[in-house]
């Protein structure tokens, strides 16, 4: 039947097939042979399909400690060895993930053998047993074969490679010393991952042996000031992501006269994430962003209790920094807010700096309470007309100190300002709502809103509410409490007369 199939549609089918799948297929048909072959060697996660091609006589193995096959040669390597894997199937290969066989038994080449393989391709091109390669990884932050991953590296690695994945053990000076070589040999890779922790060598890497000028996705640990400057003259890169950032110096104090950067910085960034232990590592990254930013996703994750100041600062700072034409999602969050003497219960947030910002989706949560009062939903309800979803969220201790100050009310002037919301976490009072309970505008509803978390909403009357609730958002597919306090049972009766499930 894959005989009828045009030879632009072959590959698409046979991508969908697992590898014993994939054999048969080969075998049954010339027609699909080449094929076949093409996505049978397309992704390569072990040393195996490389040692099937080798001659019988030339490799020995013997099991490691961690009950692994090691082959070693038993005689001197030759490139006539290699004709098999050179002009039959190298030229195939376009992903290398040698992340992937930690497990298993897969075996693996000795790191006198790959040397041996080294020596013996010297003179072809550099890359030359995968040529047509796009993706290599081979995290050595994780794997403790460092000095093979070394070797690897000139083996596979061609210099129009496009996507490159590393980890690094701090003070592997051979391994580092390996890198830079090989990025010498690459043309301008379009996406870099880096695993490991905040290292000077990462800084000097990307400024002085990389080729950069063609750099889209880039993914590393921290990014300290020198290094910040060079990445935001990057002309190409679209997203960034800094898995654990640490601070650095604000370019000006948060608050005061903004001293935006030239136009010219990160002049095609689109998706900005970062991570930090401290949230004050955050808002110096943002201010490098200049008011003609592109940048359309920003997420801002910390993970130890802050200073309502310091989270204010960020707040402030995304306000400055974002660009209405622009940003469409913003995630602030504190994934592990927890009670702190550096949370002050009287303070709170001010989210009013975002409101120049045109979200689709904005979800806030961190250590210190949000201040949503009536007139913050009016000036929601004002600013935020194309918002999808919506999350503002406070630490749940906070849920029984400060209950909220808005009623079900200011919910409906939120939802007639955003008519396209589908996804909302906000906490209302809703222990005001009677059976004959008014709603206005009548043209505003019924709503379109699909799931709404309540967290510790005060109720009085399930009954009320839930009539309330099907007259105003009859489409609600989700009520959720996401709380273990007294009015989980109150909530879950609104949830039964909706025909909803359990929170």
């Amino acid at each position: 039947m894959l005989e009828t199939l045009g030879l632009d549609l072959i590959p698409l089918v046979l991508s969908h097939l697992d590898r014993k799948s994939l054999h048969s297929v080969v075998l049954s048909s010339r027609y699909l042979l080449e094929p076949g072959l093409n996505e049978l060697w397309r992704f390569i996660a072990t040393f195996e399909p490389l040692i099937a091609c080798l001659p019988d006589d030339l490799l020995d193995f013997e099991m490691n400690a961690m009950d692994r096959r090691v082959y070693s040669l038993k005689r001197p390597l030759d490139i006539s060895d290699l004709n098999r894997y050179l002009e039959g199937y190298a030229f195939r290969i376009r992903h290398i993930n040698y992340d992937d066989f930690r497990g298993g038994d897969h075996g693996t080449l000795s790191h006198k053998a790959l040397l041996a393989l080294q020596i013996t391709t010297a003179h072809l091109p550099h890359g030359s047993l995968s040529p047509n390669l796009k993706r290599f990884s081979w995290d050595n932050a994780r794997n403790c074969e460092t000095e093979a991953g070394t070797v690897a590296m000139s083996l596979f690695m061609p210099p129009t490679l496009d996507t490159w994945t590393f980890g690094m053990v701090e003070g592997d000076w051979v391994h580092q010393t390996g890198l830079h070589h090989a990025a010498h040999h690459l043309l301008g890779i379009r996406s870099l991952k880096i695993f490991c922790s905040p290292d000077p060598f990462v800084d000097k890497f990307i400024v002085s042996s990389l080729r950069t000028q063609n750099l889209q996705n880039l993914r590393l640990a921290h990014a300290p000031t020198p290094l910040l400057r060079h990445l935001c003259t990057l002309p190409k890169v679209e997203r960034m992501d800094l898995l654990d950032q640490t601070p650095v110096s604000f370019r000006y104090p948060p608050g005061d006269t903004p001293q935006l950067p030239s136009t010219d910085n990160f002049r095609s960034l689109k998706s900005l994430r970062m991570d930090s232990r401290e949230i004050c590592a955050l808002g110096p990254v943002i201010q490098y962003l200049p008011s003609t930013n592109c940048v359309r996703l920003l997420k801002a994750v910390a993970y130890v209790a802050a200073r309502c100041v310091e989270e204010q600062a960020l707040v402030t700072v995304v306000g400055v920094h974002g660009n209405q034409a622009a940003m469409r999602m913003l995630l602030l969050s504190n994934s592990n807010a927890q009670h702190t003497e550096d949370v002050d219960l009287e303070q709170t947030l001010d989210i009013s700096p975002l409101f120049r910002l045109d979200l689709e989706a904005c979800h806030i949560s961190l250590s210190n309470r949000i201040s949503i009062k009536p007139q913050t939903i009016s000036q929601m309800a004002s600013a935020w007309g194309h918002m999808h979803l919506l999350r503002l969220e406070s630490p749940a201790y906070l849920d029984f100190i400060r209950p909220p100050v808005i009623n079900h009310r200011d919910i409906l002037q939120l939802l007639v300002g955003m008519p396209s919301l589908r996804h909302l976490s906000l906490q209302f009072d809703a222990s005001q709502i009677c059976s004959d309970e008014p709603v206005n505008p009548k043209e505003s509803f019924p709503h379109g809103l699909k799931s709404w978390i309540v967290g510790r909403s005060p109720i009085s009357s399930p009954s009320c509410v839930a009539q309330f609730l099907n007259a105003i958002v009859p489409h609600l597919k989700g009520l959720r409490t996401e709380s273990f306090g007294g009015y989980n049972g109150s909530w879950g009766k609104v949830n039964e007369l909706l025909g909803l499930w359990h929170p």
